[in-house]
């Protein structure tokens, strides 16, 4: 039975072959941000053949749900993600997209090297996609010293079986830089300032995981998120907008210089 950190390992190793073996996955979560607010998110995930995420987000409370209204864009946020390219947008046109349903943000825009306004914002948002993937809370747990079984419970007729452990910066840096897992969690830890996160993970009979916790302090503020994943190995297929549908940084900056004259 995998109880200490070797056992529980090896399981997490098996959920990283089970769930590389399906591709993608439907997700589900509710992240609470204690400086940004709460919002529930539903989407696809894919991360094999075609690394992506399509996610549409509810926001519930908090200043990112008023900003939305204020703005006109009611409770509803979209995001795609793609290795080129990170996208929001809004199910409706409004004046503060410029009459286009998306924004685009590359990452020298979210570096903040492009003078993106939203940039912090849109940082949040896709913080949380990338957490809502299964490897996401798995790799980061892969780098926890230590991780631990912590029991079985049954969920929809399935006996999961939970692993948690503490994960921090420096750890995750260690294993990255010694060939390790845990690539896509570094930036993550090190863009929202968290500096140790107590992650659980639950995985089932087919080694594959069905849900997740995240907690721990942003450099803003605590953070707490669950995730569900269902529907393992369906089709998944993530495509940037249409360019006539989205602005960009530079459309931005090219705004910001004839108004300046």
């Amino acid at each position: 039975m995998a109880t200490g950190p070797s056992g529980a390992a090896t399981a997490l190793q098996l959920a990283v072959w089970a769930a590389n073996a399906k591709g993608s996955a439907k997700a589900a979560g509710v992240v609470h941000d204690g400086v940004y607010g709460t919002d529930r998110l539903k989407g696809s995930q894919t991360w094999v053949d075609e690394v992506g995420a399509d996610v549409t987000f509810t926001f519930t409370d908090g200043p990112v749900l008023q900003s939305m209204r204020s703005s006109g864009q009611g409770d509803v946020g979209l995001a795609r993600s793609l290795p080129e390219a990170f996208y929001t947008g809004s199910p409706v046109l409004t004046p503060s997209l410029r009459g286009r349903h998306w924004g685009e943000y590359t990452p020298a825009d979210l570096a903040g090297r492009a003078g993106e306004p939203n940039r912090h914002g849109v940082v949040l948002l896709k913080e949380q996609v990338e957490a809502s993937d299964p490897m996401f809370a798995v790799g980061a747990l892969l780098t926890s010293a230590d991780v631990h079984r912590v029991g079985t419970r049954t969920e929809q007729d399935r006996v999961l079986t939970g692993y948690r452990g503490t994960v921090s910066a420096a750890h995750v840096a260690k294993a990255v830089a010694a060939g390790g897992p845990g690539s896509g969690v570094l930036p993550w830890l090190k863009e929202s300032g968290t500096r140790v996160g107590t992650f659980e993970v639950w995985l089932g009979p087919d080694h594959l995981p069905y849900q997740a916790s995240i907690r721990g302090d942003f450099s803003d503020g605590a953070f707490l998120a669950t995730f569900t994943w269902s529907d393992y190995g369906a089709p998944v297929r993530v495509t940037a907008p249409p360019a006539s549908d989205t602005w960009t940084a530079a459309d931005v900056a090219r705004l910001r210089a004839k108004a300046a004259g």
